[in-house]
């Protein structure tokens, strides 16, 4: 283990935009044609439990594309997100 807090990025032909950075157990943001930050995200939350759930609703409440994936088929739905 080398201790760097350099994130993983994205490889090549993953649907992110080329480089973004990878989170475990967080939202994967695609930026690509963003500078400011203030057009919408694509978003995709993977695991839509306690921390997932709200994380995928907010950004939802707050205008953002959200996909979500989880191990329990419907959980998406019923947080109103794709």
């Amino acid at each position: 283990m080398t201790g760097s807090s350099e994130p993983r990025r994205a490889p090549a032909g993953a649907g992110l935009a080329e480089g973004a950075a990878l989170t475990e157990g967080a939202a994967l943001a695609d930026t690509a044609g963003s500078t400011d930050g203030a057009a919408p995200l694509t978003v995709a939350v993977i695991g839509l439990g306690n921390m997932g759930g709200r994380i995928a609703r907010r950004l939802a409440a707050q205008g953002h594309s959200v996909t979500g994936l989880d191990a329990r088929p419907g959980r998406a739905e019923e947080l109103g997100i794709t």
